[in-house]
């Protein structure tokens, strides 16, 4: 009896499911380098059968995830932590990505669910993330701070002794609590948006070059956000500065989500407008490394790019053709 597409996708699921688990596993040892690489790339699988069997596929690798760490593990909080933190972002997105709705205008007759909305969905499951690993922490933001200032305290006397530098005095360490604690939630939301977002490219792609992607290849520079993401930015980044306690850490993190979505938004122009330009690739390289240098002034001067949209005329005229993924 031949399988059917359902079991078909539960199969290559649970598959994707175990190794995801296994890379997910091995990122807390080994050299840090490769600890990282194995963090950012352990859902990519996940990724990869959710956008290629659908909804079953996720489904299947993060239950055949779950279950094998438990196996393991002995316990439930890492399978826990796999599965809310890798493979229901991981079906979420995908699951997204493949939703569409008949559009007789279009050439393949659909309309496919838009890239900006992938974009918010992605910094909501972030936000959501960073807030769960906030109060897994600690229920209080006087927890928080207690735990954050043992963290950082035992740093420094780990550190400083090999550095020859001094002690750092307790009103010194209280100042650098706060500020760590003031910039932990929406960097966190940020990193966590960006590798949820690459895996969902990085899967697309190679699922594209394979000829097995489910959707058309989307035109990624054109992308928009919804109307309302300027005030939320704006309603968010006063309930960061008003609100106090765990409130006050949950609005900077969904703050930091919507904020690096609008660098990418200004990317994404600058990807747009540079095309067919004889100076795209300079100045797409100069703006990488300026993103990475110059992090926080060149991802400002992106943001307001992005904001400034409405208003300004970055992409007005004819939409050009999509393209594949290595010319987006």
């Amino acid at each position: 009896m031949f399988a059917t597409p359902t079991l078909r996708a539960l199969g290559a699921g649970g598959a994707a499911g175990v190794i995801s688990a296994l890379a997910f596993v091995s990122a807390t040892t080994g050299l840090p380098l490769v600890q990282l690489v194995l963090f950012l790339v352990a859902p990519l699988p996940i990724y990869l059968v959710g956008l290629a069997f659908g909804p079953a596929g996720s489904i299947g690798a993060g239950l055949a995830g779950g279950l094998f760490l438990t196996s393991i593990s002995g316990g439930l909080t890492v399978p826990a932590v796999f599965v809310l933190s890798q493979a229901v972002p991981a079906g979420v997105l995908t699951s997204r990505a493949l939703l569409h709705r008949d559009a007789p205008q279009n050439p393949d007759g659909r309309e496919w669910y838009p890239v900006g909305r992938l974009v918010v969905w992605a910094g909501t499951l972030a936000a959501s993330i960073s807030a769960g690993m906030l109060l897994v922490v600690g229920q209080s933001a006087e927890a928080l701070k207690s735990a954050l200032r043992k963290s950082l305290a035992d740093y420094v006397e780990a550190t400083m002794p090999k550095s020859g530098g001094a002690a750092l005095s307790d009103a010194d360490l209280d100042r650098l609590t706060d500020v760590t604690l003031a910039l932990l939630p929406p960097v966190a939301a940020m990193m966590i948006m960006l590798c949820l977002l690459l895996n969902l490219w990085l899967a697309a792609s190679l699922l594209h070059a394979s000829g097995q992607l489910q959707r058309p290849w989307p035109d990624i520079a054109a992308f928009t956000l919804p109307a309302g993401a300027p005030l939320a930015l704006g309603a968010l980044i006063i309930a960061a500065s008003v609100l106090e306690g765990v409130a006050g850490l949950v609005a900077a993190a969904a703050a930091g989500a919507i904020y690096l979505a609008f660098v990418l938004l200004g990317l994404a122009i600058l990807h747009y407008v540079s095309r067919g330009k004889a100076w795209r690739t300079p100045i797409l390289w100069a703006a990488y490394l300026a993103l990475v240098i110059f992090n926080t002034g060149f991802s400002l001067l992106l943001a307001v790019i992005g904001l400034t949209e409405p208003i300004a005329p970055w992409r007005r005229g004819p939409p050009p053709a999509a393209r594949p993924p290595p010319q987006t």
